[in-house]
């Protein structure tokens, strides 16, 4: 029994080595972010097709960096971004994501191809827009802010789409107004004439002029 109880000990102390030789960590400003090689590969394809191990550990720091400045991400939402991958990306029921969260996320995603993140980042922005259309807004917003310099601000087709389902509130919005006139015609545009109300459209344009 003894000879037992000592082979499994052993055997935990030996699945912690090998489990910590897989383990990652990185200086990212002035915080230390720690990963395992094995998770990010799991869910990014990216990582699967084109790095090996010593390249995620040596190279995916400076990738991180590259992207961030790239696409003007926060550097908390890095750090978040691997928070969420030591869970595997579950989201909690009391999770509470901001816009600027999400858009950031969904940029991450993009670059390293993590399908489940973008998917769990999409079905979250489409239950916050069910009751708060100033979140898909704020999103917007913030995207145009972090992309001032650029000739032209790509937004998600389907966060277009999102407001359009709600122009109604969006015409009682102050914020809506401020968005640039092609994002709001395009939203306009994709609504069916009976979602309109005339009066409101009206108010809108006069404030526009």
């Amino acid at each position: 029994m003894k000879l037992s109880l000592i082979y499994e000990q052993d055997s935990f102390n030996f699945d912690v080595e090998y489990q910590n030789d897989d383990l990652v960590a990185f200086k990212h400003n002035s915080q230390t972010i720690n990963f395992y090689c094995s998770q990010i590969a799991k869910y990014s394809q990216i990582i699967r097709e084109s790095y090996l191990f010593s390249d995620v550990k040596e190279s995916l720091s400076s990738k991180i960096h590259e992207i961030q400045e790239k696409n003007h991400i926060l550097s908390d939402s890095i750090v978040y971004f691997f928070q969420l991958l030591l869970q595997n990306f579950n989201f909690t029921e009391n999770s509470i994501l901001t816009a600027t969260q999400c858009s950031d996320l969904l940029k991450i995603s993009k670059f390293l191809e993590i399908r489940k993140l973008t998917f769990k980042i999409t079905e979250y922005i489409k239950r916050k827009s069910s009751f708060d259309v100033d979140f898909i807004i704020q999103m917007i917003d913030y995207e145009m802010k972090a992309n001032a310099n650029d000739q032209q601000i790509e937004i998600k087709n389907d966060i277009e789409n999102l407001l359009s389902i709600k122009i109604d509130e969006c015409f009682s919005n102050k914020k809506f107004a401020d968005l640039p006139i092609e994002i709001i015609f395009r939203v306009i545009n994709k609504c069916s004439p009976n979602q309109i109300n005339n009066n409101k459209l009206f108010d809108l344009i006069k404030k526009s002029i």
